[in-house]
């Protein structure tokens, strides 16, 4: 059976509960003379004796790798290197921790684009923050969206994917196991670790810019539910003398949340007038048309007639639905009217009015 190099905590998947132990021997260089080598030679995942960069490659090119009928064996040692030996838990540091961790979700808009009238084209950015985190270490996200509706936008990452942003926590060297976005699956993964546990309790944890692609659609965004794609987080306070702390199978920090998905609602528009509707029709004077489903963005022109050619009312509006007022002194009969896009696009009927 080939096994799962990366998986500190043999449990079969490569994520964030395999950070703190490498992260610390990572941080300090292990090598076999280390005083803490029969621990740390977990995180050596090319046997080369020493816990370095070259590791750390090992394990951001496996995360999120599950390994199938995986039997929770421990990496294999090699001879005259690694004695297979039980490796039993780093002492450390009493620390006060506050065993979970706040994540919320806001949706902002650019350019003062209003959150209530989105438009094909516009971006909207999720932005993913954490707080009350004691002695953060590492953290993922897997979300899920709607790609008919909504793309996200940023720097290639090679594999067809596209990277998100990262925020502002945790700071320092802050090293990046996962980010990438699939506008095909509608998939989001995005993993950061430290090698130094952080001091603060949060922060703007990432940022996820998307375009919208389609009118009169309701996107979700959330937290992906499938097995083996949770969102957790690990705390791991910092190494002293004394207390017993875990670094192969830190306990999680649990994630509360006030909402695990956001809803983006984009209002129906038209490329064109092929779909305009002018109601009520007909109508009595001084009652108010409706020239409705107009080409959306477009500054529209209309004018009113009567049925000999005479121009009775001209009036022109950017929105996608324009309202008329029948003046009181037309008489009844039957009036054509005629709208431009200026797009390409000219709509032309019949309003009949009642007096």
């Amino acid at each position: 059976m080939t096994l799962l190099v990366g998986d500190v905590n043999d449990d079969g998947t490569v994520d964030i509960g395999d950070w703190p132990l490498f992260g610390f021997a990572w941080r300090e260089g292990a090598t076999v003379t280390h005083s803490n080598w029969l621990q740390y030679r977990e995180g050596d995942f090319d046997h080369n004796r020493v816990v370095n960069g070259q590791d750390f490659i090992v394990l951001r090119n496996n995360f999120n790798k599950t390994q199938s009928g995986f039997g929770g064996l421990r990496a294999p040692s090699m001879p005259g290197m690694q004695p297979a030996q039980e490796a039993t838990p780093l002492r450390a540091k009493a620390a006060s921790t506050s065993g979970q961790i706040n994540l919320s979700f806001d949706l902002s808009t650019l350019g003062g684009v209003d959150k209530n009238d989105l438009r094909v084209g516009n971006i909207i950015k999720l932005e993913i923050t954490i707080s009350d985190a004691t002695d953060f270490m590492a953290g993922e996200v897997h979300l899920s969206f709607n790609p008919d509706v909504l793309e996200v936008i940023g720097s290639p990452t090679g594999n067809g994917g596209v990277m998100i942003c990262s925020g502002e926590y945790p700071k320092g060297e802050v090293f990046t196991l996962i980010n990438n976005a699939d506008n095909q699956s509608g998939k989001i993964d995005y993993a950061v670790a430290t090698m130094y546990p952080q001091t603060g309790d949060g922060g703007l944890f990432a940022i996820v810019p998307f375009r919208i692609k389609a009118y009169g659609a309701t996107a979700m965004i959330g937290i992906a539910q499938e097995e083996n794609k949770t969102t957790k987080f690990v705390e791991a306070p910092e190494i002293i003398e004394g207390k017993p702390v875990n670094l192969i199978n830190p306990p999680l920090a649990e994630v509360k949340m006030e909402k695990t998905e956001v809803i983006v609602v984009i209002p129906m528009r038209y490329s064109n007038l092929d779909n305009t509707r002018v109601y009520p029709n007909p109508a009595a004077v001084g009652q108010t048309i409706t020239f409705a489903q107009l080409t959306a963005g477009k500054e529209k022109a209309i004018k009113i007639y009567t049925i000999s050619g005479e121009l009775v009312a001209e009036f022109s509006s950017l929105l996608d639905n324009v309202l008329w007022t029948i003046p009181t002194d037309l008489a009844s009969g039957i009036y054509l009217y005629l709208i431009n896009d200026h797009a390409g696009s000219i709509k032309q009927g019949k309003i009949g009015i009642i007096k």
